[in-house]
């Protein structure tokens, strides 16, 4: 790669980021620098280029809520398969820098909410999820909705995905199954109700329309 192929590069990440930058503003996140950084600022806060531990280089976005770390952002230029990036995002993960570590809230050594975003593609990992997998969204979520994750934290299935997976399975009823003489003559009666019913409702409105 020639340094003409690096700059183009780099400037196609830069115009990713002021993309992302954007979409984490309309969801309500502050988004911040590293040497101005305040965690109050909002209930979520967007860290930019934050130094993770030795071997894990930077982080493009660390991800606070309610001032504890939860997340991380791994931004990548506009037309990068993002399936190819997830392994760097788990890495920061679990490369925090003891000082932010202690302020971090971490699933099974890692933090529970990463992503990968390109500004036009985005994928999102929820570490609560029975499965937890990569899957792309139309948009950021709001910090509130990674705070109420977070609150359900505890429960056996904190997620809606665990839910729906922890759901009965449902049985349908077999084709074919004979009805009884009984509800037969109870679903007639219905139809016949329903039919003579709505043949008043239309005589008197008729009725009603047709007075002088």
């Amino acid at each position: 790669m020639n340094l003409g192929d690096d700059a183009n590069r780099l400037a196609a990440e830069a115009r990713a980021r002021v993309l992302i930058d954007r979409q984490l503003t309309d969801a309500g996140w502050s988004v911040q620098d590293s040497r101005s950084l305040n965690l109050f600022a909002a209930q979520g806060v967007a860290r930019r280029e934050a130094t993770m531990a030795t071997g894990h280089c930077r982080a493009d976005y660390l991800l606070y809520v309610d001032q504890r770390v939860v997340g991380v952002i791994e931004a990548k230029s506009e037309g990068t398969p993002l399936s190819g990036v997830e392994w760097q995002s788990a890495m920061y993960a679990e490369g925090l820098p003891a000082d932010v570590r202690l302020a971090a809230l971490t699933k099974d050594g890692r933090l529970p909410f990463v992503f990968e975003a390109s500004g036009t593609e985005t994928h999102f990992t929820n570490g609560f999820d029975p499965e937890p997998r990569a899957r792309r969204i139309f948009n950021f979520p709001k910090a509130a909705t990674l705070a109420k994750t977070l609150r359900s934290k505890d429960e056996e299935h904190p997620t809606w995905r665990g839910k729906v997976t922890a759901m009965p399975r449902w049985t349908p009823l077999r084709y074919g199954r004979r009805r009884s003489r009984r509800s037969t003559a109870s679903s007639r009666a219905c139809a016949s109700s329903a039919t003579t019913g709505a043949w008043c409702r239309w005589r008197r409105a008729l009725a009603r329309h047709s007075r002088p």
